[in-house]
């Protein structure tokens, strides 16, 4: 059986997956991986201080061929390592991808927001850096959750070091990532992008990349937002039993 990797998001943790694998019950050995600069004992390759080179890095630390499924920045950085390093890829699984930024002017707004973020993590520390990010319209979707499991996932959040997540946010971030449109269409792999039905942006953006590499599958999980794993974990674990195992 090829093993299945998972690869959280920003501020996330390998706990993240815990509902999701529950759900495959057995269909596929799962291995939940930490990126880069994350959780309370962070790894941050040597001397990696650009996107390419952290991937690399990251890439060795995978099984020796998986399937790789991740979410919004471990979606970037699994289609990095399948771009990077085809042989080391089965398949993908990308929730909430961004394919990476075109447009000049874009890129530079958003690499003063990452750096913005970078900045206040070290300036202000990981509580207040947490409170704001919680408070993003983005998560809006996940207000109406059970506390217990909003509460796991803000625990996940302060469980990381504040210096770890600013190298991580200026290295692997969405401005320091190359726009990867055409690396996506050229992949050999199968390709299965999966948004929320109620994350807007993040649907387009698969739209437009099922536009461009048309042998992508794309599937919209009803009632979810921008993190299905969390929001739809059961949508997600059949979604990722039928791209990992043919059931």
């Amino acid at each position: 059986m090829i093993p299945t990797a998972f690869l959280h998001g920003f501020l996330g943790a390998p706990s993240a997956w815990d509902e999701v694998v529950r759900f495959l019950e057995g269909a596929c050995e799962a291995h939940a991986l930490a990126l880069p600069g994350h959780g309370p004992r962070p790894w941050i390759p040597a001397s990696c201080t650009i996107f390419e080179d952290a991937i690399d890095a990251f890439v060795q630390r995978l099984p020796a061929r998986a399937h790789l499924v991740g979410y919004s920045m471990g979606a970037r950085v699994a289609l990095g390592a399948a771009a990077r390093h085809p042989a080391r890829v089965a398949s993908l699984v990308l929730v909430g991808l961004h394919p990476g930024l075109t447009d000049d002017d874009e890129r530079r707004a958003r690499r003063a927001w990452d750096e913005q973020l970078a900045f206040d993590l070290e300036t202000n520390g990981l509580a207040p850096f947490v409170d704001a990010w919680e408070a993003l319209p983005l998560w809006d979707t996940q207000r109406a959750l059970p506390d217990a499991v909003r509460a796991r996932r803000h625990a996940e959040r302060m469980a990381q070091l504040p210096a770890a997540l600013a190298w991580a946010q200026r290295t692997l971030g969405l401005a320091a990532m190359p726009a990867m449109w055409d690396a996506l269409a050229a992949l050999a792999v199968p390709v299965h992008l999966v948004t929320g039905a109620r994350d807007a942006k993040f649907t387009e953006l698969a739209r437009r990349a099922v536009e461009r590499a048309p042998a992508c599958l794309h599937t919209t999980v009803g009632g979810a937002g921008h993190d299905v794993g969390l929001e739809a974990p059961r949508a997600l674990a059949s979604i990722v039993r039928t791209g990992t195992t043919g059931a």
